[in-house]
């Protein structure tokens, strides 16, 4: 652990393509695998110690690459990272809003294909794991709230259960978590408990299991928040 510490940032340098997203779209297995085996063998806690080269020189700068293939890649790595415990008690405010505001929200917007799909579901497991970890903060989360919650609010609509299930368990933490819900503006809210509530008659048990707990924590909000 001393030792990659140590050499983490001499390692990811060398590892570093030149050119950009377009030269990382043409990135070959092998040296994509190399990146990956960097990060999760360094664990969650060196990796956020590092974001400040980690999330411009990776994640950043490739969270829009027309190649699929490689943001889905990337996001189920961005994914194991962050639901290590180590991350989110290392990680800083500013970099969490870079993650969600730069790499997760980008790779929630709708497109056609059915990979395009699996990057969605991956994306929302992404953010629940940023949820779940406590990595991100009251004040961070008010202040991120209106770029999340629409996306979110489109991603209920998804044909698939698991995304429509993730995106009802991150709409629940924002509830839980949030400092100032008037922030997110009287309209949205309202659309958002509205398919919320639309998915109490899902098919899957899950899903409505998941909406049922959004719902309850809407319904547990302070009055102040009224």
């Amino acid at each position: 652990s001393r030792l990659m510490r140590c050499k983490f940032r001499n390692v990811l340098s060398s590892l570093q393509l030149k050119g950009g997203s377009e030269a990382m779209q043409h990135l070959s297995s092998r040296q994509l695998g190399a990146v990956d085996a960097l990060m999760r063998s360094s664990g969650g806690e060196i990796v956020a110690e590092n974001y400040d080269i980690v999330g411009p020189s990776i994640f950043d700068a490739h969270a829009s690459a027309s190649s699929l293939t490689v943001r889905f890649s990337l996001m189920t790595l961005l994914e194991s990272v962050a639901s290590d415990g180590s991350f989110a008690e290392t990680i800083d405010q500013s970099s969490v809003s870079i993650i969600i505001e730069n790499v997760i929200l980008p790779n929630l917007i709708w497109e056609a294909g059915g990979l395009s799909a699996a990057l969605r579901k991956i994306s929302l497991a992404t953010l629940f794991s940023l949820f779940r970890g406590n990595s991100i903060e009251g004040p961070t989360l008010t202040a991120l709230a209106p770029q999340i919650s629409p996306i979110l609010r489109s991603n209920l609509k998804d044909d698939d259960s698991s995304t429509k299930e993730l995106a009802c368990h991150c709409i629940s933490d924002i509830f839980g978590r949030i400092v100032d819900l008037p922030a997110l503006g009287r309209k949205e809210v309202h659309a958002l408990c509205t398919e919320v509530s639309r998915l109490l008659e899902d098919e899957s048990n899950a899903v409505r299991i998941a909406a049922c707990a959004a719902l309850k924590s809407f319904l547990s909000i302070p009055s102040r928040h009224e």
